[in-house]
């Protein structure tokens, strides 16, 4: 089962997509399975066993691999979603922020139009932690369109 499940991961399909479809797919005639208790922790380790890297992984490092990855935006120029980058341990005088932090803040362009056209009347923020294995903190800015959605 680890076979195929490395080979959907291989194609792209997400995490989501797998694990729900296992957990859909029930308790079978020999009853409950380990394969029940499947978790991303588990695909990430089919991934680390055979080798499948997604094409936004650019080193083993993941700050160097971010660091190498906002390069690669920075040469888009005026489509870079990049507003502000600050890797952790490196000063930044202009900041408010300590060494120690670290901060990436995205916004693709229409991100951009939807803040402008909707951000006037209301703005949302969302703040979230202990999702990753840094312990960093996701923060998102939402507007509200015509039609209350987020």
């Amino acid at each position: 089962m680890r076979l195929e499940i490395a080979g959907k991961l291989k194609e792209g399909v997400s995490f989501e997509h797998i694990l729900d479809s296992i957990r859909d797919a029930g308790i079978t005639e020999e009853g409950f399975q380990r394969l029940q208790l499947l978790d991303r922790t588990d695909l990430r380790n089919i991934m680390k066993e055979f080798h499948i890297d997604y094409d936004t992984k650019h080193h083993e490092n993941d700050a160097v691999s971010v660091t190498l990855w906002v390069e690669k935006m920075k040469m888009l120029g005026k489509e870079c979603p990049v507003l502000f980058y600050k890797p952790q341990n490196i000063e930044c005088e202009s900041s408010i922020l300590n060494p120690e932090d670290f901060a990436l803040v995205i916004m693709t362009s229409f991100q951009s139009q939807q803040l402008l056209k909707f951000g006037h009347e209301k703005i949302c923020i969302d703040g979230t932690h202990g999702t990753n294995s840094y312990d960093f903190q996701l923060y998102t800015v939402m507007t509200v369109d015509e039609f209350g959605s987020g």
